[in-house]
């Protein structure tokens, strides 16, 4: 297995998979377990983070991560952010740019927790 080079956890951006004209962010939710594709690239399973809590934060499937407590090492988020776990995505190393924070343990059970929600509820 080679080093990949985002780690499960690590918040990155990307463009706007729903195509607007902004960069989005997310969390990596596989590692590099992780097959290769046939062109030898790494893929990453992502889940998209919005900021707009007041509008998705009430969703029973949503979970809400707070900005300072959900990451380690002081690497805060921009502001508290909701897990999207209808926004879930497989893409291209390549397109992503970061990391620019981990979620901690508390945060990674709340992604969990959000996508065992869309699934099973």
């Amino acid at each position: 297995m080679s080093k990949t080079k985002f780690d499960r956890g690590e918040v990155v951006s990307l463009a706007d998979p729903y195509g607007n004209n902004k960069p989005r962010s997310a969390v990596i939710v596989s590692d590099g377990r992780r097959p290769l594709h046939n062109d030898g690239e790494m893929r990453y399973n992502v889940v998209m983070l919005s900021s707009k809590v007041g509008e998705f934060g009430g969703h029973d499937w949503a979970q809400t991560l707070d900005a300072q407590s959900d990451t380690e090492n002081n690497q805060e988020l921009l502001s508290d952010s909701v897990v999207e776990p209808w926004g879930t995505f497989v893409v291209n190393e390549r397109t992503l740019n970061g990391p620019h924070a981990k979620l901690n343990s508390s945060g990674m059970k709340k992604v969990a927790r959000a996508l065992a929600n869309m699934v099973l509820r």
